[in-house]
């Protein structure tokens, strides 16, 4: 089944509607169905507003906890935290290799 985006189907929906309720005659059909489709986009953006601060929250709060580290050496200590490295991506020696699937790295 083929996924359609929401846009679309709302213009779609939107459009068959007004074409349905224009035959009918129904007074001010458009103005009504664009403060309808207006008030139906309120939540959607509230939704959305309030993950992104929510997002914005985790970040800040990972950005005050973070250590930078060498990418050249590996220490056990900083297991658990969260780091900033920059650099190449190397195993240490005795170590198993560091294997992503999902991201696709090995290294």
């Amino acid at each position: 089944m083929r996924d359609f985006p929401f846009g679309a189907v709302l213009f779609a929906a939107s459009s068959m509607v007004l074409g349905v309720l224009s035959f009918m005659g129904i007074p001010w059909t458009p103005e009504i169905l664009g403060a309808l489709i207006f008030l139906s986009a309120l939540p959607f953006l509230w939704l959305n507003e309030r993950r992104e601060a929510r997002m914005m929250q985790l970040l800040l709060k990972a950005l005050k906890h973070v250590t930078q580290v060498q990418s050249d050496s590996v220490e056990l200590f900083h297991d658990g935290q969260v780091v900033f490295l920059r650099g190449p991506l190397r195993a240490a020696k005795g170590t198993d290799p560091l294997v992503l699937p999902r991201w696709g790295v090995t290294a």
